[in-house]
């Protein structure tokens, strides 16, 4: 009873890895897992400045907004070359008999972490700043990351061929094959589009002082087969 108890505890564990027989190597393939969490370092922003603001209902035209905001980045040590025109806009304003329609431009600004992001945004009070978003968060070292990554894979590949395989009193061997394809590798930059796009702030206010980004998830799977040694 004992037997067949193992045996069958034994084909459990082993019932999403397979052996193979080979020129006479005894092998196990294995899947190795690897999950890594990262705080953004790269934050793209967009906003729009408009001649009409809709809390104090005046207007103010954008040359002169402009050359403000290059006076808040200069005063944050933020390089103004980080600073990319985007589009020019429309802001419609409905009143009771007509709608008025004002000149609007945006934005892109390249910031490289949440603190000079909310010191930013809080800057932008005196300036007619309608919408403010987060469009793109990413980490400049993502290369380095990865290679954390592979290894942990890999070790975690390994760990479970040695835990399989000490059921059956054998040993890991060398790794005989190793497999992966683009979409074992998992990055999200963040890219976010128009319709999901992170909008922080809305209809004139700018006094945000609590912007929560999250952390960027990596994730990598690779299959590897082992040989077994007795």
């Amino acid at each position: 009873m004992k037997k067949t108890i193992t045996l069958f505890i034994l084909m459990t564990l082993l019932s999403n890895f397979s052996f193979a027989q080979k020129d006479s190597t005894a092998t196990i393939e294995v899947v190795g897992f690897a999950v890594k969490e990262i705080s953004p370092d790269y934050i793209i922003v967009s906003f729009e400045l408009s001649e009409y603001n809709s809390e104090t209902k005046q207007t103010r035209a954008i040359a002169e907004q402009e050359n403000e905001l290059f006076e808040i980045l200069k005063e944050l040590e933020i390089n103004d070359k980080e600073l990319k025109f985007d589009n020019f806009g429309k802001d419609k304003v409905y009143k009771k008999k007509a709608v008025d329609v004002y000149d609007s431009k945006w934005y892109l600004l390249k910031l490289t972490n949440i603190n000079k992001l909310m010191t930013f945004n809080s800057r932008l009070n005196a300036l007619n700043v309608n919408k403010f978003t987060i469009d793109e968060l990413k980490n400049s070292q993502i290369d380095t990351f990865k290679k954390e990554l592979y290894l942990e894979a890999m070790n975690n590949a390994k760990e479970k061929a040695e835990i399989l395989l000490s059921v059956l009193k054998k040993k890991v061997g060398n790794p005989l094959e190793i497999k992966e394809n683009p979409s074992s590798y998992d990055y999200d930059p963040v890219k976010i589009d128009n319709s999901t796009k992170r909008e922080i702030v809305r209809d004139g206010y700018t006094g945000a002082t609590d912007i929560t980004l999250g952390n960027l998830r990596l994730k990598y799977k690779v299959i590897v087969k082992f040989e077994i040694i007795n």
